[in-house]
């Protein structure tokens, strides 16, 4: 069919370099054709003709997500030539399990730092290391007895169902010296012209504008964080 003479048109210099850009932002991408061949995407409303100007794409990291593509010529919307095209994903979130943490303030630190005594004494570690590797080594015994104590001797917590990813320590003593003139403010709710008052009107202002850049902060690192494969499982 290529090289009949009604499709000459399709070899010029100006085609063949549009298909190359085309070709190479494949590769570049890495795409796959997900659409399987020999489906006609478009009947001509004049001849009735079926051809496939339209094809479907997917990079190669949704391959496995993808449970099928196909054309739906019966679902055709009246005066259109293109045919549907469907495609379905299997995109079900996983549950993620809460991971306990090591809660470090409720920590028996004498305990902690006996065992850490006897395990340490147990390690078998020369003073003069004479190579690269056998550094590693050293390093990787020692951090693994630190975390052994670590899970062995200081207990579990669950996450807290209200934790917030963004929160952070600043927040938290902004919070308590708002709570703070908000009692005081209070206190003086009978003297309106007291400048307490204004204090904790600025005070209140100046958190919630710190509450606002530090979502934005953390959404934005959250953002150059992941990439077009770990973006699927970034909810895990």
């Amino acid at each position: 069919m290529w090289d009949e003479g009604h499709n000459s048109h399709l070899f010029t210099w100006v085609n063949l370099d549009r298909a190359q850009s085309f070709i190479d932002a494949i590769a570049e991408l890495d795409l796959q054709m997900i659409l399987p061949r020999g489906l006609p995407t478009l009947c001509t409303m004049v001849s009735g003709n079926y051809t496939r100007p339209d094809n479907t794409f997917a990079s190669s990291s949704l391959l496995t997500a993808i449970v099928c593509c196909n054309t739906v010529p019966e679902e055709q919307l009246v005066r259109s030539d293109h045919i549907l095209v469907i495609t379905v994903l299997d995109a079900a979130p996983v549950l993620a399990t809460d991971t306990p943490r090591t809660n470090f303030r409720a920590a028996n630190w004498e305990a902690v730092r006996e065992e850490m005594v006897v395990r340490l004494e147990e390690l078998e570690i020369v003073e003069n290391i004479q190579s690269t590797d056998e550094f590693s080594s050293h390093l990787d015994k020692l951090m693994w007895v630190i975390l052994e104590v670590i899970d062995t001797k200081i207990t579990k917590m669950k996450p807290l169902p209200y934790h917030k990813q963004w929160w952070s320590k600043e927040l938290t003593e902004r919070w308590t010296h708002v709570c703070m003139l908000t009692q005081r403010t209070y206190n003086k709710m009978t003297e309106p012209s007291h400048p307490i008052h204004l204090e904790q009107k600025s005070a209140k202002r100046a958190y919630g504008v710190m509450i606002e850049c530090t979502k934005r902060h953390h959404w934005e690192d959250f953002l150059e964080s992941v990439d077009e494969k770990s973006i699927w499982t970034a909810h895990h």
